[in-house]
């Protein structure tokens, strides 16, 4: 909401409505907005779905992004309408306040007065191509960048977030990824299951290693030593959530 100094000035004249009068306390409520046409009534039309458009990032949130398409009209980029190729936990991973962004319309509530947008649509689907460049059997080599209790997530190529299973880290008597791997972290891996459908990448490498020399699997154990975890400070109940339902999201 803008300052009132950026809409009118003293000495202005306006046009108002009457929106409240008050006898007792001698004061009368105004209102300059309910004198323009609700634009609200109109914005279905304006706006069918599948248009495409251009809006500025106005907040962030856990859940999501607040786009402005118009002066005053606000619509909502979910998660999981951000990315055709990432596991999106919160919109500051993706965007910050103030930037420009693409997006398409998916729906308009006017009851309720709440748009509907998505900015991975912005963008053809690439899972088809992937299907090609990650089939079962290919190999290649990712970043760490998110530990979960069950395995890592990893980043690879084109922006493409794959998941290693705790068991396919190559690591014997691993109980945690945590105790020997960290964000960044590059790892050797080889595509064990790609489902184009559910948008989900599985990688092991294990499988990797398996038809490797001994001094490779060698080296690999020997830059991956089991060290004690340190404790994580305490209040973080909220991103522990976040994790459990991000390895939910990886089945």
């Amino acid at each position: 909401m803008r300052h009132p100094s950026k809409l009118v000035s003293i000495g202005d004249m306006v046009e108002v409505m009457v929106l409240k009068l008050d006898v007792e306390n001698q004061k009368i409520s105004l209102g300059m907005k309910q004198t323009d046409p609700d634009p609200w009534e109109t914005l279905d039309n304006r706006y069918p779905s599948t248009t495409r458009l251009e809006g500025t990032v106005k907040s962030l949130t856990n859940f999501g992004a607040f786009v402005e398409i118009e002066e005053g009209i606000d619509g909502l980029v979910h998660i999981s309408d951000m990315s055709w190729t990432r596991r999106i936990r919160q919109a500051s991973e993706m965007f910050k306040k103030g930037d420009v962004i693409p997006v398409v319309v998916t729906d308009i509530d006017q009851k309720r007065r709440r748009i509907s947008l998505s900015h991975k649509l912005s963008f053809e689907n690439p899972w088809p191509q992937l299907a090609e460049t990650y089939a079962v059997g290919t190999e290649t080599r990712g970043k760490v960048s998110r530990l979960l209790e069950r395995g890592v997530v990893v980043n690879l190529e084109n922006d493409v977030d794959g998941f290693v299973p705790l068991s396919q880290l190559g690591i014997d008597d691993l109980e945690n990824p945590r105790q020997s791997f960290d964000l960044e972290h590059e790892v050797p891996l080889k595509v064990v299951e790609f489902d184009e459908e559910q948008k989900k990448l599985v990688l092991s490498v294990i499988e990797y290693l398996r038809d490797k020399d001994q001094q490779e699997v060698d080296e690999y154990v020997a830059a991956h030593p089991i060290r004690e975890i340190v404790e994580e400070p305490e209040g973080e109940e909220e991103e522990e959530a976040d994790r459990d339902e991000e390895m939910e999201s990886w089945g």
